[in-house]
């Protein structure tokens, strides 16, 4: 017995080694900030945004694995770069399932935004500006949901503003 617990003692303290080792293994040869075309290109292939990161990116292992990134805007397809962004937030976290990472699948587990700009609007056939963003996500759902199961998790979003202009009070013609 006594054996036993030595060698559960002993494994844990292996995979506790382990662990440090790929944290400072990770933080001193990967930088994040390399990964900043390949999120824009993901970003513009999954939605069509036109995606800016202005801020850095940054590792997050604790509570969970993750990037974060400071100061990012991004575009409508269709909309210019001078107009106000459709979207800007101060800051953002995204972190992954550790399990799925094992078999090189990468499973987003949750997604905070701080400070959260949303500029919606309407054109004149009372179109939202949205509807062209929702259209392309339903479009990619479709496309690759062929029989895979998608899981939602958590999602938080402090600090959020939204600018929507109100409700058209049109007379009867």
């Amino acid at each position: 017995m006594k054996g036993l617990v030595r060698a559960l003692l002993a494994a844990i303290g292996v995979l506790g080694i382990l662990v440090v080792v790929a944290v400072v293994y990770i933080t001193t040869f990967f930088d994040p900030n390399d990964l900043k075309p390949r999120l824009i290109e993901a970003v513009r292939n999954q939605s069509g945004l036109e995606l800016r990161l202005d801020g850095p990116l940054s590792w997050s292992f604790y509570p969970r694995i993750g990037v974060s990134v400071k100061d990012a805007e991004a575009w409508l397809p269709e909309q210019s770069q001078d107009d106000a962004p459709f979207v800007g937030f101060d800051s953002a976290e995204v972190s992954v399932a550790f399990t799925p990472l094992l078999t090189g699948d990468v499973s987003v587990d949750g997604l905070i935004l701080d400070g959260m700009r949303l500029n919606l609007a309407r054109d004149a056939q009372g179109r939202g500006n949205w509807q062209v963003l929702l259209d392309r996500l339903a479009g990619n759902d479709d496309a690759g949901q062929s029989g895979k199961r998608r899981r939602h998790h958590r999602r938080r979003i402090p600090h959020r503003r939204s600018s929507r202009p109100s409700p058209r009070n049109e007379a009867p013609a």
